[in-house]
């Protein structure tokens, strides 16, 4: 499929680990310079969950709530489960997303 065979957690599972890591980091830095910049891109990371759920007809609010949840208790490979409508570890239901893809 892809020359680069690394994988990370799908179903929006890295993007909220991201922007959780990215808000623990920019709340320790003090600087205007480096915490503007990343306040930006949590911005961007957040967008994700949305339309996702959104498109597969479930109340995006409460999945974001319960993804965010999710990952404060350190379930880090928690995502969407768009058949069920719930947050589930995707990586029991084999989702996975190039690592490629996650570039930013």
């Amino acid at each position: 499929m892809c020359r680069d065979n690394h994988v990370v957690p799908g179903a929006v599972a890295t993007e909220i680990e991201l922007a959780r890591k990215l808000k623990e980091f920019s709340l320790k830095e003090a600087g205007y310079w480096i915490s503007m910049p990343l306040q930006n891109l949590l911005k961007v990371l957040r967008l994700f969950p949305k339309p996702l759920a959104e498109n597969a007809g479930l109340n995006s609010m409460e999945i974001i709530s319960s993804l965010y949840a999710e990952h404060s208790t350190r379930n880090t490979k928690v995502g969407i489960d768009l058949d069920e409508g719930v947050c589930m570890d995707g990586s029991t239901l084999n989702i996975w997303d190039l690592h490629i893809t996650k570039l930013l």
